[in-house]
């Protein structure tokens, strides 16, 4: 597989818009399974600023992770896009949070060739030409 191309995106810390905890008590995390970086970048992140944490709900589903988040259940970690913000507030320093991580995408082909014809040029060039409207994205050609 050859990297075609690669970007980087930020994270934003969500909770419940009633969500309260105190510094000194561990922070319930809701997690997306075990397969996800947004896990470790998480931790990590609560970890170099020696936040206590624990893991208080696990899922695979991005709709799920809104549901806990949303009822109160924990704090997790999402795209902007993922953010209910009539359900949801995002946290900051002022929280007792540490700058939230960035994740990275990108695009794979098994032969690139040459991207600038046929069906695979058309392709790459409709998802290069959304991929700069998003907000934040930051496209390394």
């Amino acid at each position: 597989m050859k990297p075609v191309s690669g970007w980087q995106m930020p994270l934003q810390w969500v909770a419940s818009r009633e969500f309260r905890a105190g510094k000194e008590t561990p922070l319930p995390l809701v997690f997306f399974d075990e397969h996800y970086t947004w896990n470790g970048k998480m931790m990590k992140a609560l970890e170099e600023i020696g936040r206590p944490w624990r893991r208080a709900v696990t899922t695979a589903s991005l709709f799920s992770i809104q549901s806990a988040v949303e009822v109160g259940l924990g704090v997790a970690v999402l795209l902007d896009a993922g953010t209910q913000r009539d359900r949801m507030k995002v946290l900051g320093i002022a929280h007792g949070m540490p700058p939230a991580p960035t994740v990275d995408f990108g695009i794979f082909i098994a032969d690139a060739g040459d991207l600038s014809r046929g069906a695979m040029g058309a392709l790459w060039r409709f998802i290069a030409d959304e991929l700069e409207i998003v907000e934040g994205a930051s496209t390394k050609k």
